[in-house]
């Protein structure tokens, strides 16, 4: 078709725009831009030592080498400049070097509460995965308190993920509210309901969902507590649901003693890759629930052994009282007396988990 000259003058422009609402970023993001935004990412995270890490950008693909203490070191630091926005690639060349497990960061000067405030700004507003516009952050001692709005419940609790990952951040109060518009009450339940049926690990159970005003209500029977947290974490992606209420019951065949849960526990720890070098490990257990005590040499050792716990079979909860040796980190102001409870449905297990 042959268009005249206004007329496609007209068109070209309505292109133009197009483009322009459809990629509105693009052209703001250059690769000394991104550079900044990853070392100040990797300068932020609490469980990375970006010392010795090295970032390099080109065309939106990143490079990062240098060394680190541990694999999960690594691994962290190329998921946190996945979640950059603009970043297309991730190389990681990043040598692992046990030497600087203990954590250089231990000699780190903690940030003012200034400081603090516009690293936690900076972090909200480079994560793709959310719309931080209407997030007003504020910082106390240490305490983060969340407050605004966003469009999903999902972006919600990434958000607070944000907050707890950056050096300083004792605590954190999340207030945001979840604004994501309005659809049918019976569409939400469908929608939810499909999601969990095509699951391979839930579609076994006969879940059921019901919303009211934005909440969805999960119930039935699962057989162990991650498929229980695996249920409100998929129903939580959803865009219109705005609060999870689990009423999903863990029925297990036949109850099993704290001794042998205990034993369990401790049996797979040694047989974990992972756990198994750690021999100050020590697990307690009291009417299902684990409390782990002892030193460990790095973040991955003191994830991995909660997440072991945690998914042993007769294990209701998970308190971690375990020790990062070399971090001087103010570990009794952050987790409390009674130690830092794992809980699967928090914004950092659920990354941890299922991310």
């Amino acid at each position: 078709m042959t268009f005249p000259r206004k007329n496609e003058t007209i068109l070209r422009f309505s292109i133009f725009l197009a483009a322009c609402y459809f990629f509105p970023m693009t052209a703001l993001a250059n690769d000394s831009q991104i550079t900044e935004w990853v070392v100040d990412a990797l300068a932020q995270d609490q469980r990375v030592d970006n010392i010795k890490v090295h970032v390099a950008a080109n065309d939106g693909i990143v490079t990062l080498s240098g060394n680190v203490g541990s694999a999960y070191a690594k691994q962290r630091a190329t998921d946190e400049v996945k979640e950059i926005a603009h970043v297309k690639a991730v190389n990681n060349e990043m040598k692992v070097d046990p030497v600087l497990m203990r954590g250089e960061k231990a000699t780190y000067n903690w940030p003012s509460e200034e400081e603090l405030e516009a690293a936690l700004t900076t972090e909200l507003n480079h994560d793709s995965r959310i719309d931080a516009a209407a997030i007003n952050p504020s910082v106390e001692y240490g305490h983060v308190v969340l407050d605004g709005a966003v469009r999903t419940l999902r972006e919600k609790r990434i958000a607070e993920q944000d907050a707890f990952d950056i050096i300083g951040v004792q605590s954190v109060a999340n207030n945001l509210s979840v604004n994501p518009g309005r659809k049918n009450a019976v569409s939400v339940e469908s929608e939810v309901a499909m999601e969990l049926a095509s699951d391979t690990t839930l579609h076994q159970f006969d879940l059921k969902t019901k919303s009211i005003a934005g909440t969805i209500i999960l119930s039935g029977t699962v057989n162990s507590l991650y498929e229980r947290s695996l249920a409100e974490r998929i129903a939580a992606r959803v865009h219109w649901v705005t609060k999870v209420d689990n009423q999903i019951v863990v029925k297990q065949s036949s109850p099993i003693s704290d001794d042998a849960i205990k034993q369990a526990i401790v049996r797979r720890w040694s047989q974990n890759k992972i756990t198994q070098p750690c021999k100050l490990l020590s697990a307690e257990v009291k009417d299902g629930i684990a409390t782990l005590t002892g030193n460990v040499d790095s973040w991955a050792e003191y994830q991995e052994a909660s997440r072991v716990a945690f998914h042993t079979q007769g294990v209701r909860h998970v308190k971690n009282q375990l020790v990062v040796e070399g971090w001087d980190y103010p570990w009794e102001q952050l987790r409390g007396e009674d130690g830092q409870d794992f809980d699967p449905d928090s914004p950092q297990v659920h990354q941890f988990l299922f991310n």
